[in-house]
Order: C-alpha cells, then sequence, then structure tokens
C-alpha cells in the first residue's frame, strides 16, 4: 500500500514539474509576441499613412514573419506536451486497473488515482482547445504576411518599367521551373506515379500563375498606352487645327507689312514651335502605336499559351492516371482477398484484445487532435468527435481495413486540410484506393490532396475522383 501511495505522489510530482516547464516556455513565447505587436503599433503612431508606406509594411511583413516563427515553436510545444500528457494519461489508466485489481474501487489510492486522470483528461481538453487557437493565429498571420508582401509589390511595381516587371516575372517562372526540373529528376528515378503526377501539374499550374502576371502586366500597359495613344490623338488634331490657322495668319500678316517685318517674323517662329511640336507628337504616336502592337501580340501569345496549360491541366489528371494504371488491381481481381486464419487460441485472443484497445485510444487520440473543431465549443467537438469515431467503427466492419489504420488514415486527412465535414468520405475513399490499388492509403491521401488543392477541386469529390482512378485502372 505504501509503494502505491509513492507512485502516485510520483506521478503528481512528474507531472507538476512537466506543466511548469511547458507553461513556463508558452509564457515565454507570448510576452515575446506581446512586444512584437507592441514594438509595431509604438512605430506606427503619429506617422500619417505609415500602414500604407514602404517602412509600414515592410514592418509589418518582418512583424508577421517573426510571430508566425514564434507560434510554430508554440505549436509545438503544445503538441508535445499533448502527447507527454496521452502517455501520461496511459500509465494512469494502467496503475488504475492494477489498484482496483489489489486494493479495490473504493481504495483512497483508487479515488486518488481517478482524480489524477480526471486532471490529466482536463488539461488534455483544455490544451486541444489552445491548439486550435494557435492554429487559427497562423492562419490569420499567413494572410496577414501574403497580404503586406502583395501591397508592397504592388507599390514597387508603380516605379518599374513593363520591361523589370516582366523580368521579374519571368525570373520567378525560371526558379520554379528549375525547382520542378530537379524535383522531376529524383522522382524519375524514386518517386511512385502520384507524386511525378503532382510535380508536373504543379509545373503546369506554376506555368498559368506566371502566365497571368504577365497578362496582367500587359493589360494594363496596353491600357496606359491607348490613353496616351487617345491624349496623342487629340493633341495631333489640335497641333494641326493651330498650323492652319497661323499659316493663314501669316500669309495675311506677309501681305500687308512684308515677309521680313516683325509681325510676320513672329508668326514665323510660332509657326515653326507648333510644326515642331507636330513633329513630336507624331513620333510618339508611332512609337506608341508599335508598342501597343507589339505588346497585344505577346499578350494573345500568353493568353494562349496559358489556354494550353490549362486545357493540359485539366486533361492530366485522367490522361495520365488511366495510362499509368491499367494493371493495378489486375492481381486483386485473379486473386481475390486472402482470409486471415481463424486458428488463434482463447488466451492469444485475450492478450491481443488489450493491445488493439490501446492502440485503438491512441489512434483516436491522433484523429482528434488533427480534426479541425474551429468554431465549435467543447461539446460540439466532443460531439463531432465521437461521431466520427463511430462511423470509423463501423466502416472497420465491412471493409478488409482495421480500424486502427482507417484512424490514422483521418489523422493524415486533419493534417493534410481536409474539412472536418468531409473527413469521413476522404478517408473511407483513400482506404478504397489502398485496398484495390498498388497505392496505400497513406500515399493516396497525400498525393490525391496535393491533386485536388493545385486544380481547385471541391473536397466532397474526392469520391469520385477515387472511383475514376480505380475504373480506369480496371
Amino acid at each position: 500500500m505504501a509503494s502505491s501511495k509513492q507512485e502516485i505522489a510520483e506521478l503528481s510530482i512528474g507531472i507538476g514539474l512537466n506543466d511548469s516547464k511547458f507553461s513556463s516556455q508558452v509564457s515565454n513565447i507570448n510576452k515575446q509576441i506581446k512586444n512584437m505587436d507592441r514594438d509595431l503599433k509604438s512605430a506606427s503612431n503619429g506617422v500619417k499613412g505609415f500602414e500604407n508606406s514602404f517602412v509600414g509594411l515592410n514592418s509589418k511583413v518582418q512583424n508577421s514573419a517573426n510571430q508566425i516563427e514564434l507560434y510554430n515553436k508554440k505549436l509545438d510545444s503544445q503538441k508535445k506536451e499533448y502527447d507527454r500528457l496521452n502517455g501520461t494519461l496511459d500509465r494512469q489508466r494502467n496503475k488504475l486497473t492494477e489498484l482496483e485489481t489489489s486494493l479495490g474501487r473504493t481504495s483512497k489510492e483508487y479515488k486518488q488515482q481517478e482524480q489524477l486522470i480526471q486532471k490529466t483528461a482536463s488539461k488534455m481538453t483544455t490544451l486541444d482547445s489552445q491548439i486550435t487557437q494557435t492554429n487559427s493565429h497562423l492562419t490569420r498571420l499567413g494572410t496577414e504576411l501574403n497580404d503586406a508582401t502583395r501591397d508592397m509589390e504592388k507599390m514597387a511595381n508603380k516605379t518599374l518599367t513593363i520591361e523589370q516587371r516582366l523580368a521579374s516575372v519571368g525570373q520567378r517562372a525560371d526558379l520554379a521551373n528549375s525547382q520542378f526540373d530537379r524535383l522531376g529528376a529524383e522522382l524519375a528515378g524514386t518517386g511512385n506515379f502520384m507524386n511525378r503526377l503532382g510535380n508536373d501539374m504543379q509545373r503546369l499550374s506554376n506555368e498559368i500563375q506566371q502566365g497571368g502576371a504577365k497578362i496582367a502586366i500587359y493589360e494594363a500597359e496596353l491600357n496606359k498606352l491607348g490613353g496616351e495613344l487617345q491624349q496623342n490623338s487629340v493633341r495631333q488634331l489640335e497641333l494641326a487645327t493651330s498650323i492652319q490657322q497661323v499659316e493663314e495668319e501669316l500669309m495675311q500678316v506677309s501681305a500687308i507689312y512684308g515677309n521680313t517685318s516683325q509681325e510676320a517674323q513672329q508668326l514665323s517662329n510660332k509657326l515653326l514651335g507648333l510644326k515642331d511640336d507636330f513633329n513630336r507628337n507624331e513620333h510618339e504616336i508611332e512609337q506608341n502605336t508599335q508598342a501597343l502592337n507589339r505588346y497585344q501580340t505577346e499578350l494573345n501569345q500568353t493568353q494562349a499559351s496559358v489556354v494550353r496549360a490549362g486545357n493540359s491541366l485539366r486533361t492530366m489528371p485522367f490522361d495520365r492516371v488511366g495510362n499509368s494504371l491499367k494493371n493495378v488491381g489486375n492481381g486483386i481481381r485473379s486473386a481475390g482477398y486472402s482470409l486471415l486464419p481463424l486458428t488463434y487460441g482463447i488466451g492469444a485472443v485475450g492478450a491481443g484484445s488489450a493491445k488493439v484497445a490501446l492502440d485503438l485510444e491512441s489512434a483516436f487520440a491522433g484523429v482528434r487532435k488533427t480534426m479541425d473543431t474551429s468554431g465549435l465549443s467543447a461539446e460540439q467537438a466532443d460531439k463531432k468527435f465521437e461521431g466520427l469515431k463511430s462511423s470509423i467503427m463501423e466502416m472497420s466492419k465491412r471493409m478488409p481495413t482495421s480500424a486502427v489504420e482507417i484512424a490514422k488514415v483521418a489523422e493524415n486527412a486533419g493534417q493534410l486540410g481536409i474539412k472536418s465535414e468531409n473527413v469521413l468520405g476522404f478517408t473511407e475513399t483513400m482506404v478504397k484506393l489502398g485496398d484495390t490499388t498498388n497505392l496505400s492509403a497513406d500515399e493516396a491521401s497525400t498525393a490525391l490532396a496535393r491533386l485536388a488543392n493545385i486544380t481547385g477541386m471541391p473536397q466532397e469529390n474526392f469520391d469520385r475522383l477515387g472511383s475514376t482512378i480505380v475504373a480506369l485502372g480496371k
């Protein structure tokens, strides 16, 4: 009995020490974040238009980037603490089972251990909510960083020529293509089909994005040139009218006062100045017209290139998947599923069931940790999780895949950004692909989530995409 009390006390002390260390780490990070917000606010005080200036936007970019780094550290600490508490909860439950056997449920030690379990579970629930909040902060900061960076680029572009802006887009495109070339070379020897397909599709997606950037530059320049040409044309008409009027005046003055008179000389000089303005304006019209035609031609070529890339991107998944998965599933159709031998002894089943229970509990803890519960109360989140858990258990009864493996796919879905309402459908589709193709469920989930992100496919259409892949492989 003394030994049980000592173990309970040691567990409590260990939890307290770890809690203190974790709280200290998070407190330090929160303090740094608060100081950053204060410094940014202080820098903007009394400065008119600070947020829309280069200095202000640069400060916002740096502040957001630094805070993202701190929030990532915070999230890492929170996840590690959650995993630690999950392990502690397992040990506490095992100890509770021992106390029930040795001392009974009415013993003081048993009740103390129950209280420890309740405290640990409560801490995990609180920490789960904090992890959700941290992820929300990271999403907000990512948006703010992208917005500030885009605003800075817009300001910088106002001072760049069209050639400089196009060169910048070209440099980004060259860099991206070089990265895709490197990755493509690596995947050619070691990557599976879906990874190679994803790389090719990202290359096309990048080509479309860079083409879109060029189109925007060309269209802005064409609008500017069109406006200038209109002004030049109006100016040319005004100059031609003025020249005609001055020529008529000069003829009248010369007839009255003579060609060498002061009045005639003044009108002659005025006429020469108007003709110079006319020639300069005409030269500008010619230059702008040539530039307009050149940029319009380049715009047409860029638009055609983007359309071709878009068509390739839309047809690629199905053309390439069909060609590469023709032999997928042949072995399954010819051989059928293997049946597990039902020759386990009663003792082996009893020992195995305990491990299965622990594995299930651990797997569902992972699902809960990655499940998107933003905007939900703790009660609503619990209800959603229990519903998902129940559905996974039912799924395991009608599919040749264990509940533990299905739960791992569901956990991966959360990590890949699949919305909570689509996790179950996504998970079932990936498990089916793992059962009926040469892709594992993990490979399928990663590759198809990446594919959906590139093509903008709605998440609720994963079942249709999965069915298409399986059908094309038959």
